[in-house]
């Protein structure tokens, strides 16, 4: 079914609940990544789709960096929105109204379930703006925003190359100024947009962010992902190293898998219920 949702800075998001006659009482929150929207085919329509078959109720949100290029609907007036002008810190609102959603129908416990960017949203909105309905947080592949990581990086040639023109861009005072960006995913940056989400203040970067969550995270990564790209191949220590210091981080790797975890669904579904029921 349908449904929207009025943020608290106004704007109108979409997306779509599947909901058995008797739900249980855990909802589970399924948010996209970066350039994706709630009805895009691929893990999270299939974790989605198990979710409901267990009889929990299951959502698919629109955050307003839905999409690449995106016109958002306001109480006023449509504003530019996708991936290439969304503020991710915005999510906090995105978040809070689709949570804010589920408990008018009268459920307590959320877990929010997000892929790519859409688990770093999930950790930066709890960590900036917790909902107390949200019991834990599943990420799968959400990256690390770390700047000197993929400065110094040998993989980290085109990401390079974006920052400085954003730089340069930005210095010739043309922060709106377009780019085709590759390095760390492909999409269309705006220049000050990219040194917003990837430049040095490492505002997204989830890893310290995990210090502020109080609520279990369960951090999923394929392997093959791991191995090719410097916005995880740090994962595995760091994260162990915040849970030896006593952050509720469970970090597992997804063997012979990538990002997509294409054929995985079943096998996470298990691993996501039988934390977070």
């Amino acid at each position: 079914m349908l449904c929207r949702v009025t943020t608290s800075d106004g704007l109108m998001l979409d997306g779509d609940i599947l909901q058995a006659a008797t739900p249980r009482p855990t909802a589970y929150v399924f948010v996209h990544g970066t350039g994706s929207n709630f009805y895009a085919p691929g893990i999270l329509e299939q974790l989605a789709k198990r979710a409901a078959e267990s009889g929990h109720i299951a959502l698919r949100i629109n955050t307003r960096g839905h999409d690449g290029i995106a016109s958002i609907p306001s109480s006023s007036k449509s504003l530019k929105g996708g991936a290439t002008y969304e503020l991710v810190a915005d999510c906090v609102h995105d978040i809070s109204a689709w949570c804010d959603y589920l408990e008018s129908m009268g459920i307590s416990r959320v877990v929010l379930v997000g892929h790519s960017m859409g688990g770093v949203k999930s950790i930066y909105s709890q960590a900036h703006s917790p909902h107390l309905a949200v019991c834990g947080i599943v990420c799968l592949s959400p990256p690390r925003f770390c700047h000197s990581h993929w400065m110094a990086h040998p993989q980290g040639s085109a990401f390079r190359e974006h920052f400085a023109l954003a730089s340069r861009l930005i210095a010739e005072h043309q922060p709106n100024a377009l780019f085709e960006c590759r390095q760390p995913t492909p999409f269309v940056a705006t220049a000050s947009g990219f040194i917003e989400k990837y430049g040095p203040d490492d505002r997204y970067d989830f890893v310290p962010l995990l210090n502020r969550v109080t609520v279990p995270v369960l951090i999923l990564l394929g392997d093959k992902t791991l191995k090719t790209s410097p916005a995880f191949d740090t994962h595995p220590q760091e994260l162990e190293r915040l849970r030896d210091a006593g952050v509720p981080v469970t970090f597992q790797v997804v063997t012979d898998t990538d990002m997509s975890y294409s054929g995985r669904a079943d096998e996470i579904w298990r691993e996501i219920s039988s934390r977070s029921n």
